[in-house]
């Protein structure tokens, strides 16, 4: 088919056909492919035309994701497959950005850590959490392995251990029930069992 014209309007061309089908192309793709009036493209060559432009909205969309906000590799795969990109192409793109730095899943899992303290989460929820988000146990110890700011995890567990505890000021608890409550509600919250027992006495013994 020959190009009968190119139209670039914002970052797109559309590129017209002479049996009047049109392709709208980024701009960017249309350099890239060279293209020019009067070409005669065989169907291989669209088809090689439209992969480009498929890529080149895979890698857009990959960029938006990120420069949101921080994604695991594992995370980010998910999201480009539900926009039903290639799954090969996803590879190659997770591996371009692995490479240029646009993704690190040692610095994704140090910035959920330390929102997960924010959070007052305890180091065995996020854990678990990292596991979810599809960073790999090897880089999930390493990286909690250099955590040792156990003080600010005790603190957080006492703020939120009398925070439930006045939530008890209305029921019949006695005080093994509260510190069976709050070892429960601490263990949820992914404290370990050590900042736990520490904490329910602190708590009890005040209250």
């Amino acid at each position: 088919m020959k190009i009968l014209s190119l139209v670039k309007k914002n970052n797109f061309v559309t590129v017209t056909f002479d049996n009047n089908d049109k392709l709208r192309l980024h701009y960017e793709v249309a350099v890239k492919c060279g293209l020019r009036k009067n070409d005669d493209l065989s169907l291989d060559e669209i088809k090689s035309i439209l992969d480009v432009e498929e890529k080149f909205n895979l890698k857009n969309s990959a960029l938006r994701l990120v420069s949101r906000r921080p994604h695991s590799s594992f995370e980010l795969r998910l999201k480009l497959q539900k926009k039903k990109f290639s799954k090969d192409d996803i590879s190659e793109v997770i591996k371009d950005f692995l490479a240029k730095g646009y993704l690190s899943d040692k610095d994704f899992a140090e910035r959920f850590i330390d929102e997960g303290i924010k959070k007052k989460k305890g180091l065995m929820r996020i854990k678990s959490e990292l596991y979810s988000k599809g960073i790999s146990r090897d880089i999930i110890e390493q990286v909690l392995n250099t955590f040792d700011d156990v003080e600010t995890l005790l603190e957080n567990a006492i703020i939120i251990a009398r925070k439930k505890l006045e939530s008890f000021n209305y029921k019949k608890y006695d005080a093994n029930q509260k510190k069976q409550k709050l070892y429960s509600y601490l263990n949820n919250k992914g404290y370990s069992s050590d900042i736990i027992r520490q904490v329910v006495n602190k708590i009890i013994e005040e209250g």
